[in-house]
């Protein structure tokens, strides 16, 4: 939506209960579980059991009643991920909202914990009409100050301008520092590396590229592959120059340690990403305009970090980006580079790098350091 159409306009978000969900436990009070801890022991005969997988998909049916009623009110939006939800409008829509939650919640035992809400403006808005619409708890904190947003994450995603978004992706880059500084010091190069590509790489940062603008969060990615860069050198007392490094970038197909690049590939998991959500955008916000999204100057500048990368005749329409996977789209940055690196290759160096790229050259790299395929440190 336009800027200007979000002005005045707050989200309130997680109904976060605070009585329990099933009197008697949701499979009766015979069945009631025992919880033992060392001599104590107590009966688990209300709510599902803490980890349970069924314990969200319950509590959303329990209120699945109530969302459909906001989804056919007056909101611009009211959407629910199980136990997670958005209701986004005009003041006063989202305060009604509100109160018919809070009513709806008690109907079926459940209390709406104000303390766990958030409130998202956009748009300046006064105080005064916030405090004409929702709760104090809502709006402030014990001691007096603020708890109205302008920025929130949804679903691990952080939504907002662009200094929030960069700061966001820092911090899941900062979770991601201490593993990699612990697998950095692992004495076996086999363990290490194949930790390092299938848990602690690349794949820590998909979340975000796909959620965020590439632009936005550029500066953040290229830190994490540093971090990223750092860790292989720890561990294999390798450190490879930038062409070299560039290599360990691509995948097996092409010669590498297939330690992809967060900053390279986050246009292609933007775009791939938006691509393939349109249709559910336009299904859940009546008002979503397509057209407006794709003219958007991220989207452009994201198409335009895409192209940069590959060669002018092979170049991508804005068209052809948003019908391609992720997966599409970065096999294509890789062989750009796999080009490019064989273009300026010696005769000796390209005939090697045809070597490591043939069937079954890289299983070594693949195989899991256990029995037979566990190889010494310095063979490795």
């Amino acid at each position: 939506m336009p800027s200007t159409a979000l002005a005045g306009k707050l989200f309130c978000s997680r109904h976060s209960p605070t009585s329990r969900l099933w009197p008697g436990g949701p499979f009766g009070a015979t069945d009631s579980p025992r919880l033992q801890f060392a001599e104590r022991s107590l009966n688990s005969s209300s709510g599902v059991q803490q980890g349970d997988p069924l314990g969200p998909l319950l509590f959303s049916a329990a209120l699945q009643s109530l969302a459909s009623n906001l989804r056919s009110s007056s909101l611009d939006l009211a959407v629910h991920f199980l136990d997670d939800g958005r209701l986004a409008g005009d003041l006063a829509d989202v305060g009604s909202a509100l109160a018919h939650v809070q009513q709806g919640a008690a109907s079926v035992g459940l209390t709406l914990n104000l303390a766990k809400c958030e409130a998202v403006v956009f748009g300046p808005v006064p105080t005064a009409a916030l405090s004409a619409h929702f709760p104090s708890p809502l709006l402030q904190h014990e001691d007096g100050t603020s708890r109205v947003l302008q920025n929130f994450e949804f679903l691990g995603a952080g939504i907002g301008d662009a200094s929030f978004v960069q700061g966001h992706t820092e911090q899941r880059a900062a979770k991601a520092a201490e593993l990699l500084e612990a697998l950095a010091e692992l004495e076996d190069p086999q363990v290490a590396l194949r930790l390092l590509r299938a848990c602690a790489s690349y794949v820590r940062m998909v979340h975000s590229m796909r959620c965020n603008p590439s632009q936005a969060q550029c500066a953040a990615l290229q830190s994490f592959d540093g971090m990223v860069r750092r860790c292989f050198a720890g561990f294999t007392g390798i450190h490879p120059t930038a062409s070299q490094w560039r290599q360990a970038e691509l995948g097996f197909a092409q010669a590498g340690l297939g330690l992809r690049s967060s900053a390279a590939h986050a246009p292609a998991a933007c775009l791939a990403s938006l691509g393939s959500c349109l249709w559910a955008c336009a299904e859940l916000d009546p008002s979503f305009s397509t057209d407006t999204v794709l003219q958007d100057a991220e989207v452009t500048a994201a198409l335009h970090a895409l192209n940069a990368q590959l060669p002018g005749n092979r170049a991508m329409t804005l068209e052809a980006v948003m019908a391609s996977k992720q997966r599409d789209l970065s096999q294509r940055i890789d062989s750009a580079t796999w080009d490019a690196i064989l273009l300026t290759a010696s005769p000796v160096a390209r005939a090697t790098l045809f070597s490591e790229a043939g069937a079954g050259a890289r299983a070594f790299l693949a195989a899991l350091p256990a029995g037979k395929t566990r190889m010494e440190a310095a063979i490795f």
